[in-house]
Order: structure tokens, then sequence, then C-alpha cells
């Protein structure tokens, strides 16, 4: 139980990482562009 609750915390975090980067980078595109 608690092994995969550490599983979906890191698996979220992840998905919030990524979507932050891709949240960068797509300011960073704009930017470019503008």
């Amino acid at each position: 139980m608690c092994k995969k609750l550490c599983i979906l915390l890191i698996f979220s975090k992840l998905k919030v990482a990524k979507l932050l980067i891709n949240k960068y980078h797509m300011h960073n595109l704009y930017t470019i562009f503008a």
C-alpha cells in the first residue's frame, strides 16, 4: 500500500515537472518568434 502511494506520488511529480518544462519551452519559443 505504502509503496503504491510512493509510486503514485513520484508519477504525479514527474507529470507536473513535464508540464512545467513544456510550458517553459513554449514560452521560450514564443519569445524567440515574437
